[in-house]
């Protein structure tokens, strides 16, 4: 069973904060009201073992270079999915993602 995560923005700080659900419950409320852009944890780890959660943009490489695109990591029909493609993140191997970015700090 796979640890439940999440990653937010902290409004005051404008940093990311990361924690698990077992956080949140025995947490300080009062400053998890100032986190924004709440991201959960996919599960998954790209090939540089950097956890991979929603908002993510992903570098994914296929078998050939038609297989190759980069897509942002959403939640959608009961799973995490490529948004723009509609294919399910946990169907790639994790040597074929590579985390480039989230689409909360598009620089």
């Amino acid at each position: 069973m796979r640890e439940i995560k999440f990653r937010a923005l902290d409004a005051g700080t404008n940093e990311w904060l990361y924690f698990t659900l077992q956080d949140l419950i025995v947490g300080n409320a009062s400053h998890n009201l100032r986190l924004k852009n709440w991201c959960r944890f996919t599960g998954l780890l790209d090939k540089n073992n950097k956890e991979i959660y929603e908002g993510d943009i992903i570098s994914v490489k296929g078998h050939t270079h038609a297989d190759t695109f980069t897509s942002t990591v959403a939640y959608r029909r009961g799973g995490f999915v490529f948004d723009d493609k509609g294919y399910y993140i946990g169907d790639y191997k994790e040597y074929m993602l590579e985390v480039i970015g989230n689409v909360y700090e598009k620089g």
